[in-house]
């Protein structure tokens, strides 16, 4: 996995923030290298004890997986 692109923002109270990128993920399948990109974005809510915890968790293919 390699990260292309990212970004983190964070609301102006400062509990909320979105964390949102880019990656590219290379596998194996009988022996054909494969590659594909995939968009992702999560949410974090700031916790009491000023933890950072996942509220949730997306991902988008932007491509089919294809040899490499």
């Amino acid at each position: 996995v390699s990260l292309i692109d990212e970004a983190v923002d964070v609301a102006g109270g400062g509990d909320l923030a979105v964390y949102r990128g880019t990656y590219n993920e290379d596998n194996g399948l009988d022996g054909v290298l494969m590659t594909h990109r995939t968009n992702f974005l999560a949410e974090f809510k700031r916790q009491s004890d000023g933890s950072w915890r996942m509220v949730w968790y997306s991902v988008s293919n932007m491509e089919r997986s294809h040899p490499k």
